[in-house]
């Protein structure tokens, strides 16, 4: 009798450790009330025409583009370098661009769809933080990292970089 009362102890710890530390709640290092304040200078500009230099990169991956907006919407881009050169692409479709605006939307939407999510032991890729700079001026976003938590063993492909660098008002 006392061997069944001692595997079942047993079982009922190993049960009871590994549901409490193979799954967490996602936590999420962001600044919301840095990304409000900042989105409402952004806002509080009402700029409509503009034009900003978009670059992305993370592992095995990387996108440069100028992009000119044009009464808030994105109305055409040119393909640049990593230094801001222009490198005359004959066509460039414009349909995954963002405006400034959603870039906004786009950092709250990745953290909506990322905060307070359980994970377990297995659930390796997820983002851990934000980190946004912000023009001191104008309130956009000038860095944003996506940073993911990935264990040691595995290679980091996870976190993408995005710089929104010469922004001008049209």
């Amino acid at each position: 009798m006392t061997k069944i009362i001692t595997i079942l102890i047993f079982l009922f710890l190993i049960f009871f450790f590994g549901c409490s530390y193979s799954n967490k709640e996602r936590v999420i290092n962001f600044d919301k009330d840095a990304y409000n304040s900042n989105l409402e200078i952004w806002k509080g500009h009402n700029i409509g025409d503009y034009k900003f230099d978009h670059h992305v990169s993370a592992v095995g991956y990387s996108s440069n583009y100028r992009v000119y907006v044009k009464n808030g919407v994105v109305d055409s881009a040119d393909k640049i370098d990593s230094d801001g050169n222009d490198l005359s692409a004959d066509h460039i479709d414009i349909s995954s661009l963002r405006t400034i605006n959603e870039l906004f939307d786009y950092i709250m939407e990745m953290y909506n769809s990322n905060k307070g999510k359980i994970v377990n032991i297995s659930d390796t890729y997820y983002y851990r933080a934000f980190t946004i700079e912000y023009d001191s001026t104008y309130g956009f976003p000038t860095k944003i990292v996506f940073d993911m938590y990935v264990p040691e063993d595995i290679t980091d492909v996870g976190s993408s970089y995005h710089y929104i660098k010469n922004f001008k008002s049209l």
